[in-house]
């Protein structure tokens, strides 16, 4: 972050200066006192078990150069002089604001948006990959994707970058638009609509309305990128007020895919069609979802000028954010895929697939450890199911599932034809460590679940 003064930012942030002078000032910001860095401004937030504004006297003794605080505390005696204190209305609406006054006064030629219900991360590190070549570029780390996250992320934003790509996440209406009132994005892209948060929304089409929001939120001129395959996204493009680049693996997209082939844990071969010339991609990553996540990066590559070398180049020197099909070779000869970060109906199929794939390459054993997904709504107790039947069909060997809901993943399976013996049903991932009988090498793992069953701690236990 650059540097700013105090004076810059009180009036974006509707804020008023109880302590220290107007032309203090500061770079960088923190929510975290304990991890705070000299010359940073902290943000005290209430969290669940307490409220930070009883570490702003901390955050100041390990180098803040300031503090937020809600009007209503009250800066003790032994407040440091050296230091100043901004009270505000509201800590959240604060960081929110001094984020999109300082997007505007960075103003970054590129401002990219992505959101859709499955990829947007692997689909910003991969865009992330490409616009690299050339410009240099900021990206969301790790999942910061939501109303703290965003902000964080522009704050990080410097003189020197040309491209922000930034990730987009939802639970409800009206919040894609929120977010979009923030980073101010000349250019979206929206990745697929599935089942995730059909609890909070109640239908497919409620979560095209609700991710369909970036494409309204776009300036007139400004491009959006949308993938041509999925329905929901492709009626998007009514919506939009500037070009349309449609991406997809069907006639009718402008940037295509065509001869995917899997390489097993080496990745995804294709070929990439754009503007009537083909280059061959070798993608080092798994799953025919990641080629669509990789004709969304290739489409906004045409978008910034990039040439078909050149996104090649990108899109082969991806690197991922963690726990994502991340596979790992423990030294019993045994390969584990960790899709641990989240589960949805339709990141679960892919992994099985993967999965399958896998372990026919591999010649041994295939086991599947399936744990809860959440926000699914009235449609949790099918789509577990389904998962089940999926593993059933594709020859899946073992099946271990984790939690209530998992159990479901067990019926379906038993009803397409998977033998009891088979399947494990747990309750707990200690349980399922105690339980899951014996590996041999040339076995292949699958471990995946929502982010709230925690499912890195199965395959810490299988690194080794």
């Amino acid at each position: 972050m650059e540097k700013l003064t105090v004076k810059q930012v009180l009036e974006p942030l509707g804020a008023r200066l109880v302590r220290g002078a107007e032309d203090s000032e500061f770079r960088g910001v923190s929510i975290d006192s304990r991890s705070i860095k000299e010359g940073e401004l902290f943000f005290p937030f209430a969290g669940q078990n307490c409220d930070a504004h009883q570490f702003i006297l901390g955050a100041l003794s390990n180098g803040a150069a300031g503090s937020i605080a809600n009007k209503e505390w009250e800066a003790p005696n032994n407040f440091p002089p050296d230091k100043f204190l901004i009270v505000v209305d509201d800590v959240l609406q604060a960081l929110q604001s001094l984020a999109g006054f300082y997007q505007e006064y960075l103003a970054p030629p590129f401002v990219i948006g992505i959101t859709g219900s499955n990829g947007k991360t692997t689909t910003k590190d991969l865009i992330a990959s490409v616009t690299k070549q050339k410009y240099i570029t900021l990206k969301t780390q790790g999942n910061y994707n939501n109303e703290i996250g965003v902000p964080l992320t522009l704050l990080g934003l410097e003189k020197q970058h040309q491209v922000a790509v930034i990730e987009m996440g939802m639970r409800g209406l009206g919040e894609i638009t929120e977010l979009a009132e923030i980073i101010h994005p000349n250019l979206g892209v929206v990745t697929n609509v599935g089942e995730t948060h059909l609890e909070l929304l109640g239908s497919k089409e409620k979560i095209a309305q609700a991710k369909g929001e970036l494409v309204a939120a776009l300036p007139p001129s400004s491009p959006v990128v949308l993938n041509f395959d999925d329905p929901y996204v492709r009626d998007m493009s009514k919506m939009a007020q500037g070009p349309v680049l449609f991406y997809g693996l069907e006639e009718g997209a402008k940037i295509r895919g065509t001869n995917i082939q899997s390489q097993g844990e080496m990745g995804m071969n294709f070929t990439l069609l754009m503007d009537n010339q083909s280059i061959q991609v070798e993608l080092p990553l798994l799953g025919l979802h990641n080629v669509y996540n990789a004709l969304a990066a290739a489409a906004v590559g045409k978008v910034l000028g990039l040439s078909l070398e050149v996104i090649k180049r990108g899109l082969e020197s991806v690197e991922l954010t963690g726990m994502r099909l991340e596979i790992i070779d423990n030294k019993q000869g045994i390969k584990i895929i960790n899709d641990t970060y989240n589960a949805s109906p339709a990141s679960m199929a892919a992994a099985l697939h993967i999965l399958e794939d896998l372990s026919i390459r591999r010649q041994g054993k295939s086991v599947a450890i399936l744990g809860n997904m959440y926000e699914l709504g009235a449609e949790q107790e099918r789509a577990h199911q389904e998962m089940g039947e999926l593993a059933a069909r594709l020859g899946i060997n073992n099946l271990v599932t984790i939690g209530n809901l998992a159990a479901e993943i067990a019926k379906g399976a038993v009803r397409s034809g998977m033998a009891e013996e088979k399947i494990l049903i747990c309750s707990s991932n200690q349980e399922a460590l105690e339980r899951i009988p014996p590996l041999s090498k040339g076995d292949t793992v699958l471990v995946k679940g929502s982010r709230g069953m925690k499912m890195e701690e199965i395959v810490g236990s299988f690194r080794d």
